[in-house]
């Protein structure tokens, strides 16, 4: 609703002007809006939980797997100082049994 007043010559209230507007369709889309917001906002709480989540994974499984590469690297360079004068240029094919 809003209303304005309109004055005589006198500064006295003659009549009063009143308009009303339906503002219902307005509240809605606002309250629609509002309600996305706060879906927007938890939906980037839970991906940036989830990144940590991966983030640490990421860590811990590079980590772990560190170690078995350098045993591997360690066991190769043994293999080359040994047999070193005894292998050459030319490729192995290598079955490894379980």
């Amino acid at each position: 609703m809003n209303a304005e007043p309109l004055l005589d010559d006198k500064g006295e209230v003659k009549e009063v002007i009143c308009s009303f507007n339906d503002i219902t369709e307005s509240k809605a889309v606002e309250e629609k809006l509002t309600w996305l917001y706060q879906s927007l906002e938890i939906r980037a709480f839970e991906l940036a939980t989830s990144n940590a989540d991966l983030e640490r994974f990421l860590y811990v499984a590079t980590h772990d797997l560190q170690e078995p590469l350098r045993r591997v690297t360690s066991f190769m360079q043994l293999l080359k100082k040994k047999y070193e004068e005894q292998l050459d240029d030319r490729p192995m094919n290598i079955l490894i049994m379980p």
